[in-house]
């Protein structure tokens, strides 16, 4: 078979008399049935990448490997010589492929010493100062890879969405900082919840109807009231007392473990975090975008890649993201600390 080889310079005929010129994305391998594949090969012209139907291409135009039959690997190579030939009345705009001079090798003589056939007259090149038999190559400059793209700004505790605000009796009333009545008054709705049972987020809230409804243990995104009392504090400066509420609550959304929230609380952490990431390359205008630690799986994406936050570790303070390219054969994954 033959093998097209990953980041070379590549001009392909197609069926249709188009000739595409471009970079190959990766290596790319054809045997004797190639023309009936169903395989395409990934082409990068500039920043875009473009998808060949192999069976639709007539002429290859590129450096390759030939993988040679099994059977020939207990030749005896010392004595052999191997001479590859094409027909060359096919036209082509892309010269640099092709040998500059025919030029006929016979076998090898065993008494021939030169590294020239009997009736092949010498082509000497100056390089650099030097006489050689070999025309030099043209240094190819590295491509560089690009960078990841993403960098982490910041990373700070996100209050929690409930405020514990006054009771009646036994029962807690709670402020959900998620869902305002109204964005001028600042003004939010609020949410009665009884001891040892089980709310999520209302799917059809509106203004005026609770945003958390009654559920059962196995829907999604539960919270579930531990506990509610009602306790005297004492104010270590005035040494006057004051009745608190103090409610414990568990939240699925943010981790198993329970936590507190009681009347004198301005704001609850409950262990979720607010993550702000910038997008960043060269040539690209730059693009803020933040996520919080609930959003394990989410996706974005930013001129042609895809970012996807794998990973996020509370406990050992790191997010791993994966970043995929269309014109990168493989994903590439990277670990940001905070």
């Amino acid at each position: 078979n033959i093998q097209l080889i990953k980041r070379q310079k590549i001009v392909l005929t197609t069926s249709d008399n188009r000739e595409i010129e471009g970079t190959l994305v990766g290596d790319f391998y054809l045997n004797e049935n190639w023309n009936t594949s169903a395989e395409s090969l990934s082409i990068r012209q500039k920043r875009d990448t473009i998808f060949i139907p192999v069976k639709k291409i007539d002429k290859i135009t590129t450096k390759q490997r030939l993988k040679l039959a099994e059977n020939l690997k207990d030749l005896d190579w010392g004595n052999k010589e191997i001479s590859f030939f094409q027909r060359l009345n096919l036209k082509s705009s892309n010269n640099e492929f092709l040998p500059g001079k025919s030029k006929w090798t016979g076998s090898k003589a065993d008494y021939n010493s030169t590294k020239y056939d009997l009736f092949t007259p010498p082509i000497i090149y100056l390089d650099d100062g030097k006489l050689t038999a070999r025309l030099p190559e043209k240094e190819k400059p590295q491509e560089l890879e690009e960078s990841f793209g993403i960098k982490l700004v910041s990373a700070k505790k996100a209050p929690y969405d409930l405020k514990l605000i006054s009771w009646v009796g036994n029962t807690p009333y709670f402020e959900d900082l998620k869902s305002p009545i109204s964005q001028t008054a600042n003004v939010f709705t609020r949410n009665r919840l009884e001891v040892g049972k089980f709310y999520k987020r209302n799917p059809n809230y509106k203004p005026g109807q609770p945003s958390l409804i009654a559920c059962e243990l196995k829907d999604e995104g539960i919270i579930k009231l531990e506990n509610f009392v009602v306790q005297q504090h004492k104010n270590s400066k005035t040494g006057g007392l004051r009745l608190v509420g103090r409610a414990l609550i568990t939240d699925l959304s943010v981790g198993t473990e329970p936590f507190e929230i009681n009347t004198l609380m301005d704001q609850v952490y409950a262990g979720d975090y607010t993550f702000d990431f910038t997008f960043s390359l060269p040539e690209i205008p730059e693009v803020d975008f933040s996520f919080s630690s609930k959003d394990l799986g989410r996706e974005f994406s930013f001129s042609g890649r895809k970012y996807v936050i794998l990973k996020i570790n509370i406990i050992d303070k790191t997010i791993e993201i994966s970043k995929n390219d269309p014109r990168e054969p493989e994903d590439l994954i990277k670990s940001f600390n905070f």
